[in-house]
């Protein structure tokens, strides 16, 4: 059986880290499937090595957002030369263009896996009537279809036969951690906020670093990841005069081993998630959690979450100074979110159109 995984980039991020979690799964239980995975980034992600040891094959085709025609002519062509069993596409809407390719290719199991909720983002008419376009195709031309939470179910045309699925997380990570520090001059009385996410605007990291400077001296704020903004945003710490107290470290490989080491408190202002796994991630970790509204409330997994609108400045100053970081209980077993779940219910979605 050939599966082919559709996804921007091999980056560090909540996607990317489900995808190489569940694909090691697939590799280590299933050794006879021939796994691939679709970019259309042109650098080379952190991943992509790892995926290679694995004996999986990246492909690279243009990006959509460059050139359409480019990117459906190299993935038609990929398509037939290939000859899947099953396509599973995680690039949001793009996913209605991958499947109608798929089916023209003859690729009997072709997914529509939705990991955003974009519904609540303010559109222009065209962009609102491409997306319309984009939805009907994932309507029309896929097999299944895959949501993370009920807010990004709503991004289909079609809420019926929609399989909420979580993105799971290998729980053997929760056990080992690696004690790596952020900054090893801030000292114990330091109390640590940390951020884990694609620098983009989406993840509204602007806000949490003008947080900071409204707060005491004592609090910390650790960035984790890489994108389009880290050097603005660099530069907005250089202007609010942070730079002792707010550090960007670039991508990590495991979240909870380092939301042991350098987190008090998680922040998660994000202006839209379809899920949010790295809220899930911190509070196994036993790390609280203030989220924006705009995150599923579904990431609630322990008494130590709480959403707050990222228009409340206020709000947040007042819950970062008064939170509680102790005593935290989960109140949904955390074996719901092992990925071994997303594994098994995803294999009998694969095999059953297995050649």
């Amino acid at each position: 059986m050939k599966i082919l995984f559709v996804i921007g980039q091999l980056d560090i991020g909540g996607i990317e880290c489900w995808l190489d979690d569940l694909t090691n799964l697939i590799h280590l239980k299933k050794p006879d499937v021939e796994i691939y995975v679709l970019v259309d980034k042109p650098h080379k992600g952190v991943l992509e090595d790892k995926f290679s040891q694995r004996g999986i094959t990246i492909l690279r085709v243009n990006s959509s957002k460059i050139s359409k025609v480019s990117y459906i002519k190299d993935l038609f062509f990929i398509l037939r030369k290939y000859k899947f069993d099953v396509i599973h596409s995680n690039v949001s809407f793009t996913n209605g263009i991958n499947l109608l390719l798929a089916f023209i290719a003859r690729v009997p199991t072709r997914i529509s896996h939705i990991h955003s909720n974009r519904n609540n983002q303010k559109q222009q008419k065209l962009k609102k009537l491409n997306y319309f376009f984009l939805k009907i195709l994932i309507e029309l031309f896929s097999t299944h279809k895959i949501a993370v939470s009920e807010q990004s179910k709503n991004n289909y045309l079609s809420h019926q036969n929609v399989l909420i699925m979580p993105c799971g997380i290998n729980l053997g990570k929760i056990v080992n951690h690696e004690d790596i520090k952020a900054r090893k001059d801030w000292d114990n009385n330091s109390i640590l906020l940390c951020s884990v996410g694609r620098l983009e605007p989406v993840k509204n990291l602007e806000f949490t670093i003008k947080l900071v400077s409204e707060l005491p001296i004592h609090y910390k704020y650790v960035i984790a990841g890489e994108g389009s903004l880290r050097k603005e945003l660099e530069q907005l710490v250089k202007n609010l005069n942070l730079q002792d107290r707010v550090v960007f470290i670039g991508n990590i490989t495991s979240t909870i081993s380092f939301l042991k080491t350098n987190a008090n408190i998680l922040l998660f202002p994000s202006h839209h998630e379809g899920f949010g796994i790295v809220a899930i991630e911190a509070q196994l970790a036993g790390i609280p959690v203030i989220a924006s509204t705009n995150v599923p409330i579904s990431t609630k997994i322990s008494n130590a979450i709480y959403y707050i609108s990222s228009n409340d400045k206020t709000a947040w100053i007042n819950k970062i100074k008064h939170m509680n970081t102790k005593n935290i209980k989960l109140t949904i077993e955390p074996d719901i979110f092992d990925i071994k779940n997303n594994y098994n219910r995803l294999i009998r979605i694969y095999t059953k159109n297995d050649r």
